[in-house]
């Protein structure tokens, strides 16, 4: 730059990131517009995410990246899209680590630098990083002075990440348009979305739930997903049922981690009886000197198709448990018989959800028909072993 050259002797137009073309064109298509909100929304995000991934360094992308929000409100992709909702989601549900995140952020602001550098503007040494949101404001407009030191106060605290929630510049009143300097300065380098996708213009700082959301203590699982990991056990994590559609279902507290696991143990119990009972009946059954093929096949039938609630576990069973568990067998794993369900029935309930071969008479009957011969058990010690073998590991 010639050192007679004045800041006002270059001219700045808004950039763009490179085929967007087809990109939003596989969003204009119905089987994306039918989508939920929030499933649209997840997609926009992670594009914008790569867009920003895929450029090299060293880069100043908020530019791009607010001509990029403006274009998926002008295609009427999602109705409202801004810096913040991008934000949100990049500390909620992007995944990424926190330099990971930051990285983001220093390609957005234009500098990647140690985070311990914005100690001279920011007390975020060691490491520091303070709840809620960060908002940087100017004076009422027009002051051109505290605008253009609240915008850059705005970027350095965005790329620092100040804080775990929203980073918000907000100008009471909005960037004036009358004013040439504006032009110059906002307008001009970075188009006219920073009108709506970037600065606020509140007259009065308010509370909202977008403030108070962590995404760090915030844990989505769905209803397919196992109760026996441990984020339960922490106290300072919220745990949040959703469906496959990613709307809320309720939540997830200690208290209901205690009450299915008694449930499951409860039910375990009452499955492990039976296993050691079959076993021992199908050994004295066999060790009979004369078996005939239809009393066997009476018998397997009988083992496995008597309900729950003529077995000795359920019959120890307090009346709250006996109640919940044939709660749990009607809504959960929806079988109506409740209590008596038959084991042939809830085993084959429970096969059907581990996709493995579930355990009934009629395979039971059928490995053994080997061992009859002529209608009588034949007297084949290697065969009736092997068959008892194979039946006690399943």
């Amino acid at each position: 730059m010639d050192s007679l050259s004045l800041l006002g002797d270059f001219s700045f137009s808004p950039t763009s990131f490179d085929h967007l073309d087809e990109l939003f064109l596989s969003w204009k298509g119905e089987a994306f517009l039918q989508l939920p909100d929030r499933r649209r929304s997840a997609q926009v995000n992670l594009a914008l995410l790569k867009q920003i991934q895929k450029v090299d360094g060293p880069c100043f992308l908020l530019s791009p990246v607010l001509g990029f929000l403006e274009m998926v409100v002008k295609e009427k992709i999602l109705d409202n899209y801004t810096l913040t909702s991008f934000e949100i989601w990049l500390n909620a549900s992007s995944g990424l680590s926190f330099e990971e995140n930051r990285e983001i952020r220093g390609k957005i602001a234009g500098k990647w630098i140690e985070r311990d550098c914005y100690q001279v503007i920011f007390p975020v040494g060691t490491g520091t990083l303070y709840p809620g949101s960060h908002v940087v404001t100017a004076h009422r407009s027009p002051d051109l002075d505290t605008t253009v030191a609240s915008f850059w106060g705005w970027l350095d605290a965005f790329a620092a990440r100040v804080g775990v929630g929203q980073h918000i510049w907000n100008v009471p009143g909005g960037l004036s348009p009358s004013q040439i300097e504006i032009q110059w300065l906002f307008v001009a380098p970075f188009g006219e979305a920073i009108h709506s996708h970037l600065v606020k213009t509140r007259h009065s700082l308010t509370l909202t739930g977008n403030d108070l959301m962590l995404g760090e203590a915030l844990c989505q699982k769905r209803l397919t997903d196992s109760t026996m990991e441990e984020l339960h056990v922490f106290e300072d994590t919220a745990i949040v049922v959703v469906d496959e559609e990613g709307y809320g279902l309720g939540d997830w507290r200690s208290i209901d981690m205690e009450i299915v696991q008694s449930l499951i143990l409860a039910l375990s119990s009452a499955l492990r009886w039976f296993e050691n009972d079959v076993h021992l009946k199908l050994i004295s059954l066999l060790a009979k000197p004369s078996l005939k093929i239809e009393t066997f096949r009476q018998a397997i039938e009988a083992f496995v198709r008597a309900p729950l609630q003529g077995s000795e576990p359920v019959r120890e069973w307090t009346a709250r448990q006996s109640t919940q568990v044939a709660t749990l067998l009607k809504e959960i794993l929806g079988l109506p018989a409740g209590l008596m369900t038959s084991y042939e029935a809830l085993l084959a309930k429970l096969s059907t959800m581990a996709g493995v071969a579930p355990l009934d008479a009629a395979s039971v009957i059928k490995e053994s028909e080997a061992l009859f011969n002529q209608g009588f058990l034949k007297d084949d010690r290697p065969s009736l072993f092997q068959y008892l073998e194979k039946e006690v590991d399943r």
